[in-house]
């Protein structure tokens, strides 16, 4: 006599156990990704051929597809931001300085985070989460926006303050990322400038190594340094 084929039952595709995924396994693996490739380039099939299974697999537990990965991983990159937050010395300029520093490194760290929420609108900030889950963008910029009100200056102010330092530490870890500061290319800057007539051009020949000693951990500091001496006038 014949055995019929048992059937599986509906449920989570059978590989799934062997594979040993879960959502959170498949998001922290697709934040390891974004050190290498921009956020936007990281889809539940790419994910799929990194792990090595069936892009079912990745569906089954990565519900919304495309949009639900990529806010999955950069609500993982701000818990991760809030892990190490620093602690508050109860100095508003050491915190500041601080905490600056802090998420413009850890954005140098994630270049492909850093690439996407610095060129796109949607999961920027705000994630799409189930009712149950946390969204760590809202918490991380509830966090920052604290520690510039800290400095005094009018509510109003502190969130036009926040906002534009915020993109600042954003743009300016991508552009290191991306070796795009005047001092990750010297010689080519120094070349080019030396090729130029000074009468013509006197302001570059006369900026040129100020300008080639720049680099986004200088430009942190000298803009670090304007925002908290603007900071301390109150206005």
């Amino acid at each position: 006599m014949t055995k019929t084929p048992r059937r599986r039952r509906p449920g989570r595709p059978a590989a799934v156990a062997a594979a040993g995924l879960s959502a959170d396994a498949i998001i922290e693996r697709s934040l390891e990704l974004a050190k290498q490739h921009p956020v936007e380039e990281i889809s539940v099939v790419s994910v799929a051929r990194e792990l090595g299974v069936a892009a079912a697999l990745i569906h089954y537990y990565v519900r919304g597809g495309r949009d639900a990965l990529t806010s999955g991983i950069i609500n993982a990159f701000y818990r991760h931001l809030l892990a190490d937050w620093p602690a508050t010395s109860g100095d508003w300029r050491v915190d500041l300085n601080a905490t600056s520093r802090y998420i413009f490194r850890t954005f140098t760290s994630y270049p492909g985070v850093a690439s996407y929420v610095g060129s796109r609108n949607r999961f920027r900030i705000f994630q799409d989460v189930a009712d149950e889950e946390r969204d760590y963008g809202a918490l991380a910029i509830e966090r920052f926006v604290s520690v510039v009100r800290a400095a005094p200056v009018s509510v109003e102010r502190a969130g036009i303050y926040a906002h534009l330092l915020l993109e600042f530490l954003v743009s300016s870890a991508y552009g290191t990322t991306r070796n795009r500061w005047p001092g990750q290319h010297p010689d080519f800057i120094n070349e080019k400038v030396a090729e130029l007539d000074p009468d013509v051009f006197p302001n570059l020949h006369a900026t040129a190594s100020s300008l080639v000693s720049l680099d986004g951990e200088k430009a942190l500091d000298e803009v670090l340094a304007l925002f908290i001496n603007g900071l301390a006038t109150g206005r």
